[in-house]
């Protein structure tokens, strides 16, 4: 175990000093990895954006319950009980009769029509923020709670959130399927990388078979010469996706400035820069793995 952990570390130190010994070759492959992530990675943080921007302007699909002109206290805990407990709703705000009619009364063409009346015509209601990702939960709710006793009537634009959804999930696809043609690209990008350096050592790995090293003992250097590779570029993705994301942030901040709002873009939480950099090792193992094992029966054929 002692002797397998030491060769794990004179390995990776061994690939290190490879690539460092050609730093022009390795800055164009990590430069290459770096850009092809940062497309992908690039779309997904504007896509979160625009999600927010059309939160933040009250474009988030909302569900309201109109009770009746007799309805209770009870009644009304009793509905908003129900909507916290149901899934796709984020969150739930009472909006009582008395203070709907008391914003109404501030609007000046309607203040004398309001002060003409001798009751309050506007009923209590709850109004429920509700996830984008399940339109047609939402529609089921709101057709439960039109049964309800008590209910006067329950607004939904399902039409709306049905094209949110929609689109949002279009993004979310076209991002999927462009990482995954980039994927395949970068593997491809660390297997032509690994393989001049496995046709430079090919005298050194035909003596090290003939002596009794296994497969695995000749492949893990270049492994972790691929993983190497693939970190570093996933380094240089997030690096160029953060100064993109600043240089934008001041110019976005001025246009939202302009239009009475303080958005500002919003980067990605550590765990998920820490997700890009662990995937983008994995497909410079992946990378180096495919070559290592198709040169290795090339050299030395069984």
């Amino acid at each position: 175990m002692i002797a397998w952990s030491r060769h794990h570390v004179q390995s990776g130190a061994a690939a290190l000093r490879r690539l460092a010994r050609a730093p022009l070759a390795l800055s164009l492959n990590v430069l290459t990895v770096g850009i092809a992530l940062a497309l992908p990675l690039g779309g997904y943080l504007a896509l979160e954006n625009l999600a927010r921007l059309g939160e933040g302007a009250g474009a988030k699909p909302q569900l309201s319950v109109y009770f009746a002109l007799d309805a209770g206290e009870a009644d009304v805990d009793r509905v908003r009980a129900g909507l916290r407990e149901a899934a796709g709703v984020r969150a739930v705000r009472f909006v009582g009769r008395d203070e709907a009619l008391r914003g109404m009364q501030q609007d000046a063409g309607l203040a004398e029509i309001l002060a003409a009346l001798k009751t309050n015509p506007l009923p209590d209601v709850l109004v429920a923020d509700l996830a984008t990702e399940a339109p047609e939960a939402a529609e089921a709710l709101a057709a439960r709670l039109q049964a309800l006793p008590k209910i006067d009537r329950v607004q939904f634009d399902a039409q709306w959130a049905r094209r949110l959804d929609a689109a949002l999930r279009l993004g979310r696809l076209a991002l999927g399927l462009l990482a995954g043609l980039l994927a395949v690209g970068l593997v491809t990008v660390t297997f032509n990388a690994v393989r001049l350096q496995i046709v430079t050592q090919r005298d050194e790995i035909e003596v090290a078979k003939l002596v009794g090293a296994t497969d695995a003992f000749v492949r893990r250097p270049f492994l972790y010469q691929g993983a190497a590779i693939g970190g570093l570029g996933g380094l240089a993705a997030t690096a160029i996706v953060l100064v993109a994301s600043l240089l934008l942030d001041a110019e976005v901040a001025q246009l939202a400035q302009a239009y009475g709002s303080n958005f500002r873009l919003r980067t990605l939480p550590a765990g998920e820069w820490a997700t890009v950099l662990v995937f983008a090792g994995i497909i410079g193992w992946s990378g180096a793995y495919a070559s290592v094992s198709r040169h290795l029966h090339t050299i030395c054929p069984a």
